[in-house]
C-alpha cells in the first residue's frame, strides 16, 4: 500500500518551475554593498568609511544610529548586526566586515628545504694534470 496523495504527479504540475512559472526573487539576495551602490549612489569608498566608523561605534552609539530615522537601511543592517554578535560575544560580523574591506592575510609557509650543491666544472680551459688532479679530489672526497 502507498502512503501520500495518489494524484501528486497531477497535482504537483501547478508548483513545477517553468520557464513561465518562476519564482518572485531569483538568485542570491544582493550584498550590502551593492544596495548601497545601487540605491544611495553610494561608491566603494563611502561604502569602506561607513564600515569603518561602525566599527569604530561604541554600543550607544550603535544603537542611536539604528534608531535614527534617516540612517540608511545598509547602516542600519551593519549597525544591527553589529548589536547583536557584541550582547552574545560572537566576532563573525565583525570579522566578515574586516576581511571585505582589507582581504584575508596572506598564508604563512614554513618550509625545511635541503638542496644538494652541485659544482659544474668546464675541462675546457685544464691541462691533463689539473683534470687528473681534478678527478683525484672528487674520488677522493666523494
Amino acid at each position: 500500500m502507498s502512503r501520500g496523495n495518489p494524484n501528486i504527479r497531477n497535482e504537483g504540475k501547478a508548483t513545477r518551475f517553468t520557464s513561465e512559472n518562476q519564482p518572485k526573487n531569483k538568485g542570491n539576495k544582493p550584498r550590502l554593498y551593492t544596495i548601497a551602490k545601487n540605491v544611495y549612489k553610494c561608491s566603494y569608498e563611502d561604502y569602506k568609511e561607513g564600515v569603518l566608523y561602525l566599527l569604530q561605534c561604541t554600543l550607544t552609539e550603535l544603537k542611536e544610529v539604528c534608531d535614527k530615522a534617516d540612517t540608511p537601511i545598509w547602516l542600519r543592517n551593519i549597525a544591527r548586526a553589529l548589536l547583536k554578535d557584541s550582547s552574545t560575544g560572537d566576532m563573525r560580523t565583525t570579522e566578515e566586515l574586516i576581511t571585505r574591506l582589507w582581504g584575508k592575510p596572506k598564508a604563512t609557509v614554513e618550509a625545511e628545504v635541503k638542496t644538494e650543491n652541485k659544482t659544474v666544472v668546464s675541462f675546457g680551459d685544464m691541462t691533463p694534470e689539473d683534470i687528473a688532479y681534478f678527478v683525484a679530489e672528487v674520488q677522493k672526497n666523494g
